[in-house]
């Protein structure tokens, strides 16, 4: 992973979690949004696909926060029209009425790939997808827990200091809540091989995260 300066104040990283698997732990960036967020006036970016990109870095050129853009190496895949695409704003992917999925960066393609398997068992699922994490859209994601009452967070970071934490603040109001996520446990990773590799051995897989919705909304 490396960064460099472009232009009033855009940070920009390339490759994200364990994106550069093949180089091994050394290359492995998964606590930086957590130390990024904490520094004042800072905004995180992370996009997953070219429109995206284009859209939030175009919105946020030489405004006066340091706006650091997390660029994986993988793209979700999914389509998403530019004119959903807004700096600061969540976006409802998919509506649902059962559970809420929240996720970033390309695990937005596992969660679709959920909404499928999902059907097969009779649960309605709601995605919701943050390209931007901060400023964190609090309200779509109060919105919609209010609604289904159960909640998954999917994200390649680790849990501490990443979007689940945001989606815990914005639901801490919010009575009978039933919540899981799936991240990058808080230890260190030091596998090798590909980063599909890393994904079935640290969770991010449609078939655990149908099954821990399940448990969820079977507590």
């Amino acid at each position: 992973d490396f960064c460099y300066q472009k232009n009033a104040g855009n940070l920009i990283s390339i490759g994200s979690a364990f994106d550069y698997s093949g180089l091994g732990v050394s290359h492995f960036c998964y606590n930086d949004i957590a130390l990024i967020k904490v520094l004042p006036r800072t905004q995180i970016v992370y996009p997953a696909m070219p429109n995206e990109f284009r859209i939030l870095f175009n919105a946020t050129y030489s405004n006066e926060y340091l706006t650091y853009f997390r660029l994986p190496a993988q793209k979700h895949g999914v389509y998403i029209p530019d004119e959903k695409i807004q700096f600061g704003k969540a976006i409802v992917v998919n509506e649902g009425l059962d559970v809420t999925i929240v996720t970033t960066g390309p695990q937005l393609a596992t969660a679709m790939e959920c909404v499928q398997e999902l059907e097969k068992e009779g649960i309605n699922a709601e995605v919701i997808y943050t390209p931007t994490v901060k400023p964190f859209d609090y309200d779509t994601i109060i919105k919609s827990v209010s609604k289904t009452s159960k909640c998954l967070v999917i994200e390649e970071h680790s849990q501490f200091g990443g979007v689940g934490d945001e989606v815990l603040r914005a639901i801490t109001g919010i009575i009978n809540i039933k919540y899981d996520f799936i991240s990058i446990p808080n230890e260190f990773v030091h596998g090798y091989g590909s980063y599909k590799d890393h994904c079935n051995a640290l969770g991010f897989t449609t078939d655990n995260l149908v099954n821990k919705i399940i448990c969820i909304i079977k507590k």
